[in-house]
């Protein structure tokens, strides 16, 4: 079974790791699609920290993965109609117009991954906490 998983991926947490490894248990062959970089800043209406390059070299450095493809900015469900993956597992607060999926994949299984202490491990409280924290405002300001 192939399962595919897709996310941003710019600041890689505990959150992350939960996500990817419970994906993994669904399946043989897990499929993990970096956004691109214009996909997510419309998304997110922010910056990445990250570029597509470097988020797909992170997420490729923690191994959970199979395969780790860089999404596209022009059609971004093109790529689940070439994996036709049997499963897509989604974060626990991911959004996703899950309707067009199940309209490209009629027999794909979309699931939601558990929460995984998101009181701590949430890229945008992590990133409020890091970018607010005074050593970090101190390096910008050089």
């Amino acid at each position: 079974m192939k399962v595919l998983t897709f996310g941003n991926f710019d600041f890689i947490h505990p959150g992350h790791i939960h996500y990817l490894n419970f994906a993994k248990t669904k399946g043989e062959k897990l499929y993990t699609v970096v956004a691109s970089d214009e996909l997510s800043e419309k998304i997110k209406n922010r910056k990445n920290i990250f570029n597509q390059n470097q988020r797909v070299k992170q997420v490729e450095k923690l191994r959970i993965a199979d395969k780790v493809l860089k999404g596209s900015s022009h059609n971004p469900f093109q790529i689940l109609i070439e994996i036709k993956p049997d499963i897509i597992v989604l974060g626990y607060d991911q959004k996703a117009p899950i309707q067009k999926i199940k309209t490209l994949l009629p027999k794909t299984q979309i699931i939601r991954a558990s929460e995984f202490k998101s009181h701590a491990f949430k890229s945008s409280l992590i990133k409020k906490n890091v970018f607010n924290h005074p050593s970090f405002q101190k390096h910008l300001s050089k």
